[in-house]
């Protein structure tokens, strides 16, 4: 008598006819018990192939590049698009783009927006994401919702004049002389002029800052004082910026111009005051 079997595993299907003493495994010449040694070898493999795939069967497991520039934030592929919304600071919806592309950098949105919300020649658009001012070179992806792909801005406009009294603020602070700095600091005596310009400087920074002579001296001397003049953003809180210097600013010893003949990084840090000061004013203006 023989019985046919069906056997199922997780290499394939067998079958084997079982007989009085010996078995026959299908596709295969191997006679007697030798079928025993077959399904052992296959037991083995079985094993390994589990062993390899990290507990699953017949299973690689590779990491896919999308899955992990989506789980990064990168868009996960060219085609990629976003939607960008514009508002204005009352909320209400300037422009909204539903395929902007991936490439987009926030300059791009700006000269989208100009196209349908015109602006006069003295005046521009600036972004604000989460009430900080973003840069115009930034890809507007950095930008995106981490649950969608919807990217909000809020625009303002802002007059000309007063982004390059900023940008020439800045200017002044890289042209600064560290080592011309430290050599001021060092002095015991200054005119009074270098006094109040130093003075007036630290105070801009750190409005509780001392205005003694030493105090200020050992903040000018310091080697973040130029990076923190450089980054400065005087539009976290323009009024009281623009406060605290418009007495300085009246001062007529204030003056970059008799100020170049005594020190050239006095006359610097006197004109950088005075942009930041017209910068503000401008901002408290306009709002």
């Amino acid at each position: 008598m023989a019985v046919v079997r069906k056997t199922q595993n997780c290499v394939g299907t067998s079958l084997t006819l079982t007989c009085i003493g010996q078995s026959v495994t299908s596709g295969s010449r191997i006679r007697g018990f030798h079928s025993q040694s077959v399904e052992r070898e296959k037991r083995t493999t079985n094993r390994r192939t589990w062993s390899k795939s990290g507990g699953k069967f017949g299973v690689q497991t590779q990491k896919d590049p999308a899955s992990a520039s989506a789980a990064a934030g990168l868009p996960t592929t060219a085609t990629e698009k976003f939607v960008v919304r514009v508002q204005s600071l009352a909320g209400d919806e300037l422009a909204k783009w539903q395929n902007a592309p991936t490439s987009w950098t926030c300059q791009d949105v700006i000269r989208e927006l100009s196209k349908q919300q015109s602006l006069p020649g003295d005046s521009s658009y600036n972004l604000l994401s989460e009430n900080t001012i973003v840069r115009t070179d930034c890809p507007v992806c950095q930008y995106r919702n981490d649950t969608n792909n919807v990217i909000e801005f809020t625009a303002v406009v802002t007059m000309n004049i007063f982004f390059e009294a900023l940008a020439n603020a800045r200017k002044f602070a890289n042209k600064l002389d560290g080592k011309d700095l430290v050599e001021m600091a060092c002095k015991s005596n200054v005119p009074e002029s270098i006094a109040l310009v130093c003075t007036a400087v630290c105070c801009v920074l750190d409005e509780h800052h001392s205005q003694t002579w030493e105090a200020v001296s050992r903040t000018i001397s310091k080697s973040d004082f130029v990076p923190k003049l450089e980054d400065f953003d005087p539009g976290v809180n323009t009024r009281r910026v623009m406060d605290m210097l418009s007495p300085y600013i009246d001062n007529d010893m204030f003056d970059p111009v008799p100020l170049k003949t005594i020190s050239l990084s006095a006359s610097m840090l006197c004109s950088w005051c005075r942009e930041i000061h017209l910068y503000c004013k401008g901002a408290e203006n306009m709002d």
